[in-house]
């Protein structure tokens, strides 16, 4: 059962809107291959349920994605986690194609098909470190011991390890080596209740990392393209008429325009706007036009006249 679901965390959806409104010549290398590792974790743990599924078992589990947990003035994080009455799964995802080695400093090579490198740090030192954290963390609200067995899951089809280590296991092992752990799992720990019990708390304790990806790429914020874009034609502006958003390239019609637009201003700039922000970014002239489109979202508002502000947090959810 997914109690939380892979989902592209914000991060990454940041990271795409930020992306979507940057003109071509305007995007490093470094950004794009920060979207390039981020995406490929979401694909990688969006493989897993199929996996599950194929186990042959009919104990109750759950599964959690993405968290992000808090500890100590501090975060951290968990691809997933497979929650049984007896064992805990922690998986650290990996979704890397090509041959994946570790060098003499302990980092993980990755090598692509046209002999490329690719420098990553090492998997299992950040596995252990998260194992630890979720032990402390689960201890320190007061559940009970639970064994918990971490792996390095490499999801990739194409993933040719190179080495040899009882935490790396490639995703065609995935079905057959899990089942093999519950098969000779001692007697339960906890009840099925708890086992809810802790899969939930964990659920409501998770929290979503906005960044200022404006800053963190040293983007200056007049490079942001404004506007309301087709969703068809992606790169041309439309223009209201009438009610309505019309594509002037393709005709195309649609009263709800502006709603993915204002989505990645929240994205980029945050979720707290005032009317202007909004026109400003939108580009819309009328101070009413802009009320009006606002008043569709029936949003918190905070404040008066020209400093009134509206939250528009649910925007944030994947």
């Amino acid at each position: 059962m997914n109690l939380q679901s892979p989902h592209k965390p914000l991060y990454l959806l940041q990271l795409e809107a930020l992306l979507n409104r940057l003109p071509d010549h305007n995007r490093s290398e470094k950004l794009e291959s920060t979207y390039r590792r981020q995406l490929a974790g979401f694909i990688g743990e969006s493989s897993l349920p199929f996996h599950f599924e194929n186990l042959n078992t009919n104990a109750s589990h759950l599964e959690l994605y993405g968290l992000r947990l808090p500890y100590k003035h501090h975060f951290f994080q968990i691809d997933c986690l497979s929650l049984w009455q007896h064992i805990l799964f922690h998986f650290e995802v990996k979704h890397l194609k090509g041959k994946l080695d570790f060098n003499q400093s302990g980092q993980l090579i990755q090598i692509n098909e046209n002999g490329q490198e690719e420098v990553y740090d090492d998997p299992i030192l950040q596995a252990q470190y998260q194992k630890q954290k979720l032990q402390q963390f689960l201890q320190q609200h007061g559940f009970p011991h639970i064994p918990i067995k971490t792996l390095i899951l490499f999801t990739h089809p194409k993933a040719n390890l190179q080495f040899d280590h009882p935490m790396a296991l490639p995703i065609q092992q995935f079905s057959h080596s899990i089942q093999q752990v519950l098969e000779t799992s001692s007697s339960p720990h906890i009840k099925r209740p708890q086992l809810f019990e802790i899969g939930y708390f964990l659920k409501n304790q998770h929290t979503e990392r906005f960044v200022d990806v404006i800053e963190q790429s040293g983007i200056s914020k007049r490079k942001i393209k404004r506007g309301v874009y087709c969703q068809h034609c992606r790169h041309v502006k439309m223009v209201r008429i009438y009610g309505t958003w019309q594509c002037p390239a393709c005709k195309r019609k649609d009263k709800y325009a502006h709603i993915p637009a204002l989505r990645e201003c929240v994205l980029l700039f945050g979720p707290y706007l005032t009317n202007r922000q909004v026109r400003y970014f939108l580009e819309i002239e009328s101070i009413h036009l802009a009320t009006r489109l606002l008043k569709q979202f029936n949003t918190p508002a905070f404040g008066w006249k020209k400093d009134r502000v509206y939250d528009f947090r649910h925007l944030l959810e994947s």
